[in-house]
């Protein structure tokens, strides 16, 4: 759901401009529901960074989209953030690719070997 919030959001923004009403409002729904399903928040599985899943890693990604959303419609606009730097706790997703997922668990696991300390890929 919070996936086809953003895109809506960013198709509406080519459509209507990023200072119309619409836009806002959209972006308004978009950060409430994923504070709602709590994106914005550490879950008790990303502590442990090697029991890493498919789960958290989109989620990740899927906030991270969301509060970069967020932060460009503010300084586009000037209108104050609607994402508080107090209430997130979240982190970023690690640089392995979406297909690996698919490879089986001995190439995420190679994968994440393959990272360093901030989960930037090395190669």
């Amino acid at each position: 759901m919070v996936g086809l919030l953003c895109n809506n959001h960013i198709l509406q923004t080519v459509l209507s401009g990023d200072t119309s009403l619409i836009v806002w409002r959209q972006l308004g729904d978009l950060v409430n529901s994923s504070t709602a399903l709590g994106l914005h928040g550490q879950h008790d599985d990303d502590d442990d960074d090697e029991k890493l899943t498919f789960l958290t890693h989109m989620r990740r990604q899927l906030f991270t989209v969301v509060f970069n959303l967020d932060k460009s419609a503010s300084l586009m606009t000037g209108r104050p953030p609607a994402l508080s730097c107090r209430y997130i706790r979240f982190q970023l997703p690690m640089d392995v690719d979406l297909e690996l997922w698919q490879e089986g668990e001995e190439a995420v696991e190679r994968a994440l070997q393959a990272l360093d300390q901030n989960g930037v890929s090395t190669y």
